[in-house]
C-alpha cells in the first residue's frame, strides 16, 4: 500500500512538470488601467506555484508619462463648529488723578493737535497724584498751521491762556495735520512748494511769537516718527523747521523722536517703556499711541515742567501719604518736614538744606595757615613724613628748654 501512494505522488509530480510553459492559472479580471499607466509584464509560475497553485501578486504598474496632478479640495467646515467670537479691542485710557487739584495749583497749559493731546494724557497719567500741578488739556485734534480757516493758532492763543488760571508753562505740539495744501482766499499753494515752505514758515513763527508774548517757558515738542515713510519725511522736515524758530525765540525744543525708533532711527511699534520693560508704545495704525507711549512721551518734558514751575511743587511727606501735601488752616499754607529724594524743588534760588551761615575762620588753624598764608605744616616728631635732621634722640635740648614740634631746642 506504501508503496502504491509513493508511485501515485510521483506521476502526479511528473504530470505538472511535464505541463507547457504558458500555463497560466485563472487570475481575477483586470481592472480598467489609465491611459498613463502600462502593466508590467508578467513572468510565468515557478514549481511551487505549479505544485500548490499559489496566487501570485500583480507586480505595480509601470507610468509611461507623469500622473496629472491631484487637485485637493478642502473640506467644508462642519456646521456644529463655531468661531469664537473676537474680543473687541478697547482704548487704553491714562488713569484717573488720584488726588483732588488745589485750588492755586499751578497749570500747565498744552496746546497743539492730536499730537498735542496724547502729550496731555501722558501729563496727566505723570501728574495726577500731585496736588500742586494742573494738566490743562486745550488742545484739538482737527487743527494745524496749514488750515487757519479751521482754526487759528497764532490768533487765538493769547485768548487760551487769559483764559486760565494760575499758568506757569505752555506746551506745544502740532504739524500732525500739516501735510497737505494751503488753502488760502484766493489761492490754493501746493505742499512742499518753495511757497508753501516760505508761508508755513512765516506761520511758524507768528505762532511761536504768540506762545512767548505772556512770557511764560515754553516747550515745544516735536514730532515722533511715524510708520508711512512719507509721514516720517514730513515729521524730519517739519522738526528741523520748528527748532530753528523755536531757538531764535529762545523757546525750549524737545525731541522725541529717538524714544520711538529703532538703531537705524526708523519707526517701531515697540521699545523700553519707563520700567525699561519692553512694551507697545503705538498704536496699531503707526500713528497714535499707547497708554504706555503716552507716559513715555510726557516722561521727555517732565524734567522741563518741573524747571519751569520754579519749585512750586510743594512736597510734604505724612505717614501712609508719601508724596502729599497736607493744607494747614484755611490760607493752604504746607508742611514739609520730610524732603523728597524723588520728587525734589527745584528752584535755582532756594537754599540748600545742609546750608551754614559763613564763618569767620581761624588764623590759628593748620588749614587757615596753610590755605591762606601759605606756611607748611611740619609733620609731628616721630612720623615717618617728618624729615628732622638730626633726629630728637641726638639732640639734647638746653636746661628748662622742651623741644617744639619740629624736634630742635
Amino acid at each position: 500500500m506504501r508503496k502504491t501512494v509513493i508511485i501515485a505522488g510521483t506521476l502526479a509530480l511528473a504530470a505538472l512538470v511535464a505541463a507547457p510553459s504558458g500555463f497560466e492559472f485563472a487570475a481575477p479580471a483586470a481592472a480598467q488601467q489609465a491611459p498613463w499607466v502600462q502593466s508590467a509584464p508578467q513572468r510565468p509560475p515557478n514549481f511551487l506555484e505549479r505544485l500548490f497553485g499559489a496566487r501570485r501578486r500583480p507586480p505595480p504598474p509601470q507610468l509611461l508619462y507623469p500622473a496629472p496632478p491631484q487637485v485637493l479640495r478642502r473640506a467644508p467646515p462642519s456646521p456644529r463648529r463655531r468661531s469664537a467670537p473676537q474680543r473687541e479691542v478697547q482704548r487704553e485710557e491714562p488713569r484717573e488723578p488720584q488726588v483732588e487739584k488745589d485750588p492755586d495749583a499751578s497749570a500747565v497749559l498744552v496746546v497743539g493737535d492730536w499730537v498735542a493731546r496724547n502729550v496731555a494724557d501722558g501729563l496727566a497719567d505723570l501728574f495726577g497724584d500731585e496736588r500742586a500741578v494742573r494738566i490743562i488739556d486745550a488742545t484739538d485734534t482737527r487743527t494745524g498751521l496749514v488750515r487757519d480757516d479751521v482754526y487759528d493758532w497764532p490768533a487765538q492763543i493769547g485768548l487760551v491762556f487769559h483764559a486760565q488760571r494760575n499758568v506757569e508753562a505752555i506746551v506745544v505740539a502740532i504739524g500732525g495735520n500739516d501735510r497737505q495744501d494751503l488753502r488760502l482766499p484766493e489761492d490754493r499753494i501746493a505742499y512742499e512748494s518753495p511757497e508753501w515752505d516760505a508761508t508755513y514758515r512765516a506761520r511758524v513763527k507768528a505762532f511761536a511769537t504768540a506762545l512767548a508774548r505772556p512770557g511764560k517757558p515754553v516747550i515745544w515738542v516735536g514730532l515722533p516718527p511715524f510708520a508711512s515713510a512719507s509721514l516720517r519725511e514730513h515729521a524730519l522736515k517739519m522738526n528741523g523747521l520748528y527748532q530753528t524758530e523755536a531757538e531764535e525765540l529762545r523757546i525750549r525744543y524737545v525731541d522725541v523722536w529717538n524714544g520711538f525708533a529703532d538703531d537705524n532711527g526708523n519707526y517701531t511699534s515697540f521699545g523700553p517703556d519707563l520700567e525699561g520693560r519692553n512694551r507697545r508704545l503705538r498704536s496699531s495704525d503707526g500713528i497714535g499711541f499707547t497708554s504706555a507711549g503716552k507716559r513715555k512721551l510726557a516722561h521727555f518734558i517732565e524734567r522741563d515742567i518741573r524747571l519751569a514751575l520754579g519749585g512750586r511743587i510743594r512736597v510734604a511727606l505724612v505717614p501712609g501719604s508719601a508724596n502729599r501735601s497736607v493744607a494747614l488752616g484755611p490760607a493752604g499754607t504746607y508742611v514739609g518736614p520730610v524732603i523728597s529724594l524723588t520728587n525734589p524743588v527745584l528752584d535755582p534760588e532756594a537754599t540748600l538744606v545742609s546750608f551754614d551761615a559763613a564763618r569767620e575762620p581761624d588764623p590759628l588753624s593748620p588749614e587757615y595757615r596753610l590755605m591762606v598764608k601759605g606756611e607748611p605744616v611740619h609733620a609731628p616728631v616721630g612720623r615717618a613724613d617728618s624729615f628732622t635732621w638730626p633726629p630728637l634722640r641726638y639732640l639734647e635740648p638746653p636746661t628748662g628748654a622742651p623741644p617744639d614740634e619740629t624736634g630742635r631746642p
